[in-house]
């Protein structure tokens, strides 16, 4: 119901403006193409293509690429609203053993983790991330609840280059 009700709003030129206006500047690249088929399904491709371009545009310009590894789709869920809001383009896994997969085919500039996840926590997966990569070329940052001396001391051991705790907030 509420595409119906964006797309009847459509016949103003006011929205139509405010709509590429926020797709542009504020939505994240997700949203922006999920409006676009909407927009295009509904017959208006002429606003579409605004925002078609200000995407080819934005696509062009090189952000930071982040792999966030953790087994919470909430958490994961969070690294991408607040990564996309601070500049940052956002790859997430929820299996430490897929994120390996990619890490080998194309390097990210930081990768976030978290330190207990089922078959392969975060130490090991940064254990074997340190074997592509030094700390220097690749830097691995886990995100965790546990205090525990013992997990930090792994954690540093592995390659870890900080440990941040849950929850944590964009800044």
């Amino acid at each position: 119901e509420s595409f119906k009700i964006f797309t009847s709003c459509l016949t103003e030129q006011s929205f139509q403006d405010m709509a590429v206006d926020y797709l542009n500047l504020k939505a994240h690249p997700d949203l922006k193409k999920l409006f676009d088929m909407i927009l295009r399904r509904s017959g208006y491709n002429n606003i579409a293509d605004k925002l078609t371009d200000v995407l080819d545009k934005k696509e062009k310009k090189k952000k930071i690429k982040i792999f966030a590894v953790d087994d919470s789709r909430m958490i994961l869920k969070v690294y991408k609203a607040n990564l996309f809001k601070i500049g940052f383009e956002a790859e997430l896994f929820e299996f430490p053993e897929t994120a390996l997969k990619e890490i080998e085919k194309n390097k990210p500039d930081i990768i976030f983790t978290d330190l207990n996840m089922p078959n392969m926590n975060g130490v090991e997966l940064t254990k074997r991330v340190r074997e592509l990569y030094s700390k220097e070329e690749l830097p691995v940052i886990m995100v965790t609840t546990q205090s525990d001396l013992e997990d930090k001391e792994a954690a540093y051991e592995a390659g870890v280059s900080v440990l941040l705790p849950k929850p944590f907030t964009a800044e």
